[in-house]
């Protein structure tokens, strides 16, 4: 019997642990230098008026969302093809969420967000999805704000195709994501009328209290710089595995490898569409030692009350169609081999 194959693994290097060590040797755990490095990094490398860290990105979600004002009586448009964290976070600051679809590549449609838009819209949320980066910023056209959320897709700040175009600009440091803190999250933000609204939320005074509603670890940071500090050369492992996964694919069978995944460029996840039950083929794989996902649990505006199931076609589609390979800097060519024999027996 093989040991289990991960959907995903995070990887730590000797260099992330002397990181965290050096961190945890200078005794100070809370919020401090460590995260203003990271908050001035992101800010040199993406521009913009300042970044500010968070716990988490649901947490900087819930910040820019009330940095745009949004609140109780107010709309916010969504794709539903992405994680219930974003869904969550809209409710948490007492909004309702309008789920829209998305196109063939997974990300937001366009013309469904702009059937969407009413007087009560106060913001536009757009997720980078997978590892594939798409340009959003014929989204603020709309006159509203625009949160890109880029938890899935960690840009790559050498490469002028990852333009970021929100307003605002979230990331996610979870274990599961390209830059993998355990947990954190951080704000970037386009302007400093934003800015000020971002440093509201995240931390307020009444005297004589100070009071930091969403902090980040010192150690957390140190952890998360360690690992930006590789982070073009782990682009470049993930890009080979891709490579070989489409080379193998092309070979079982047409039309496993959409042109969107080929075209992709952070490989966070690697997306094929199938035919059959996803969740058959789930069990499938999982009697070969291998765990494969759907990359979307659920469909948000299946979990939407007021929400029709078929009133979003693609997403639909795409949520019956697609499963999610197993592809980290860790995946050995070994186990990428028993992935690819696993497809050629279970999907040709």
């Amino acid at each position: 019997m093989h040991p289990l194959i991960p959907h995903t693994r995070t990887e730590i290097t000797a260099e992330d642990e002397a990181a965290v060590l050096s961190a945890l040797r200078g005794r100070v755990l809370v919020e401090a230098d460590h995260v203003r490095n990271l908050e001035n990094w992101f800010t040199e490398q993406f521009g913009g008026a300042g970044a500010v860290a968070t716990g988490s990105c649901s947490q900087a979600l819930v910040v820019a969302l009330k940095a745009c004002g949004v609140g109780p009586g107010h709309d916010v448009i969504l794709p539903s093809y992405v994680c219930a964290q974003v869904l969550a976070a809209v409710e948490h600051v007492g909004a309702r969420g309008v789920t829209v679809d998305v196109a063939g590549d997974w990300m937001i449609d366009k013309g469904a967000v702009r059937d969407a838009l009413t007087s009560q819209t106060r913001a536009i949320i757009t997720a980078q999805m997978f590892g594939m980066f798409r340009d959003m910023s014929d989204l603020r056209s709309f006159g509203v704000p625009v949160i890109e959320d880029c938890a899935q897709t960690f840009p790559d700040w050498q490469n002028p195709a990852h333009r970021l175009s929100g307003d605002i600009v979230v990331f996610s440091f979870e274990a599961t994501k390209p830059v993998a803190g355990g947990e954190g999250g951080m704000v970037l933000v386009r302007t400093t009328e934003l800015m000020a609204g971002v440093r509201a939320q995240k931390q307020f005074r009444e005297t004589p209290y100070r009071a930091n509603f969403y902090p980040l670890g010192n150690a957390t940071a140190a952890l998360v710089q360690s690992q930006l500090a590789r982070y073009p050369q782990t682009l470049n492992v993930r890009s080979e595995k891709a490579k070989a996964y489409i080379a193998a694919l092309d070979d079982i069978a047409p039309g496993l490898v959409t042109s969107a995944v080929r075209n992709s460029s952070a490989w966070h996840r690697f997306l094929v569409r199938v035919e059959g039950d996803p969740q058959v083929l789930i069990q499938q794989f999982s009697a070969h030692g291998i765990a494969v996902r759907r990359p979307v649990e659920m469909p948000l505006h299946l979990l939407c009350p007021d929400t029709a199931a078929g009133s979003h076609v693609m997403t639909e589609r795409l949520w019956g169609s697609t499963l999610s390979l197993p592809i980290y800097p860790e995946l050995s060519v070994r186990d990428q081999g028993r992935v690819i024999d696993a497809c050629r027996q279970i999907l040709t």
